[in-house]
C-alpha cells in the first residue's frame, strides 16, 4: 500500500462509559504512540494526532462488538495525517548512538517483544526498524521502558 501525503491514518477504542480520565489519556497516548510507530514502519512523517469521540450508529462507526456495553459506549479515535515523506538521513550521533551496545540490545528486544505483541503476524523487525523506533519515542520511552524491564533500581 501506497502512503501519500495527506493520507489519514486512524487507530481507535472503544470506550464503555466507565473508564477514568488517567484511562482515556493513557489510550490516547499509546493510540498517538502507534500512528507514529506506524510512520516509522512505513517510512512517512506524520503529523500532530487529533482526537475525536463518535457514538455508535455514526458515519465510519462500525457495529460494537457484542462485548462492548455499558453506560456510555463510544469509539475514541486517533487521526494523524502523512505530511512527508522520511528521508533517510545517517546520523554520526544521536540517541541511539549514543546507548551503550549492552541497552541498545535490550531496547532493540523489549521493541520487537512490543512489535510481536501488537503484531503478531508480522515478520520481526530488523535492527534498522528498531532503532528508527527507538529514536523517535525519543529517550523519555526508552529509559522508562529499561526501567521498568530492568527494575527502578536500573534508573537510581
Amino acid at each position: 500500500m501506497g502512503l501519500n501525503i495527506g493520507m489519514p491514518i486512524e487507530v481507535s477504542v472503544w470506550l464503555t462509559g466507565r473508564e477514568t480520565p488517567n484511562q482515556i489519556d493513557a489510550f490516547k497516548k499509546d493510540c498517538a504512540e502507534e500512528v507514529t510507530a506506524f510512520g516509522v514502519m512505513n517510512n512517512v512523517v506524520m503529523g500532530a494526532p487529533v482526537f475525536t469521540e463518535k457514538r455508535p450508529g455514526e458515519d465510519r462507526v462500525p457495529q460494537v462488538p457484542l462485548h462492548i456495553h455499558g453506560p456510555d459506549v463510544r469509539m475514541l479515535i486517533c487521526e494523524a495525517l502523512v505530511v512527508a515523506e522520511r528521508t533517510m538521513i545517517v546520523k554520526s550521533s544521536g540517541f541511539v548512538q549514543d546507548l551503550d551496545l549492552v541497552d541498545l540490545a535490550k531496547l532493540r528486544e523489549i521493541t520487537r517483544r512490543a512489535h510481536q505483541k501488537a503484531r503478531p503476524i508480522e515478520m520481526p523487525l530488523t535492527d534498522v526498524q528498531c532503532d528508527a523506533i527507538i529514536e523517535e519515542l525519543g529517550p523519555t520511552a526508552a529509559l522508562r521502558t529499561l526501567g521498568a524491564d530492568m527494575g527502578t533500581e536500573a534508573l537510581n
